[in-house]
C-alpha cells in the first residue's frame, strides 16, 4: 500500500469486539468493529478496504449492514472486516479502515454455502480493485495529469460519462458547481471533478449512479466538507 498522509475516499477507526464468530465456520473470520468515528458510507454493502493494524497495512473486504442471511431477533448494523492473509488474535485492538471501492449491495442468501461462494467472488473482485487502484491523493493526481486532464473539452466530458456512467446533464451540473464554488482554473477544476467522481463511486456502483431530487447537490456538498483534496 502506498504511503498516505490524508484519507482517500472514506476512512474510520474502530475497536475489534466479539461477534457471533459465524465467519470462522465458513472460512472467512471477520473482525467486528465498534466504530469510533462517523465518516463511513451510508450505503450497506461490501467494499474493498485497506486495513491498518499496529502500523502495518493489509488488504481485505468489509461488509456494512445487518447480515440479512442470519436470522436475528433484533438486527443490528455491523461493520465486519475480513483481512486477507491474516491470522492474529486482535480482540480489543484498534483498526484503521480505508475504503477503496464499492463491490456490491448487501443481500440475503438462501444458504451459508451460497454466502460463502459469494464471499469468494467478493475477494476476487477486491483484489482486482487493488491492482487497478490509483486513488490516493498523491498518485491520483499524477495519474490524471498524464492521462486525461488535458483532453479537449468534449473528449474530457465523454471520458467522465464513459468512465463513471453519468450523462451529460450530470457532468454539466458538476462542472458548473465547481466553477461556482471557486474552481475557475480549468485544470484544477477537472482534477476536482475526477476526484469527486472517484469519491462518489465508492458509495455505489457506476451502473447505479443516479441522483434524485437534490441528490447530486447533496453529494457535492458532502464532498466539499469531507474531502481533503
Amino acid at each position: 500500500m502506498p504511503n498516505t498522509v490524508s484519507r482517500t475516499l472514506s476512512t474510520f477507526e474502530g475497536f475489534v469486539v466479539r461477534g457471533n464468530q459465524l465467519g470462522r465456520t465458513i472460512g472467512y473470520p471477520t473482525a467486528n468493529l465498534d466504530i469510533q468515528s462517523a465518516c463511513f458510507p451510508s450505503l450497506n454493502g461490501v467494499y474493498s478496504v485497506y486495513v491498518t493494524y499496529n502500523q502495518q497495512h493489509y488488504k481485505g473486504i468489509m461488509n456494512i449492514g445487518y447480515k440479512p442471511t442470519i436470522e436475528q431477533e433484533k438486527p443490528k448494523k455491523t461493520f465486519e472486516v475480513f483481512i486477507f492473509d491474516f491470522n492474529e488474535d486482535i480482540y480489543g485492538e484498534k483498526l484503521g479502515v480505508e475504503i477503496i471501492s464499492f463491490i456490491r449491495n448487501e443481500k440475503k442468501f438462501k444458504s451459508l454455502e451460497e454466502l460463502k461462494a459469494q464471499l469468494k467472488k467478493d475477494c476476487q473482485i477486491a483484489k482486482s480493485h487493488f491492482e487497478e487502484s490509483k486513488i490516493t491523493i498523491s498518485n491520483f493526481t499524477m495519474h490524471i495529469q498524464h492521462n486525461v486532464i488535458h483532453l479537449p473539452d468534449l473528449d474530457f466530458a465523454r471520458h467522465c460519462e464513459t468512465r463513471y456512467g453519468i450523462n451529460r446533464g450530470v457532468y454539466n451540473t458538476i462542472d458548473k458547481w465547481f466553477s461556482d464554488n471557486g474552481s475557475t482554473e480549468i485544470v484544477g477544476r477537472r482534477k476536482r471533478i475526477l476526484y469527486f467522481l472517484h469519491w462518489v463511486t465508492a458509495y455505489t456502483s457506476k451502473e447505479k449512479l443516479k441522483f434524485g431530487n437534490k441528490g447530486l447537490s447533496e453529494q457535492l456538498e458532502r464532498f466539499s466538507t469531507e474531502s481533503v483534496y
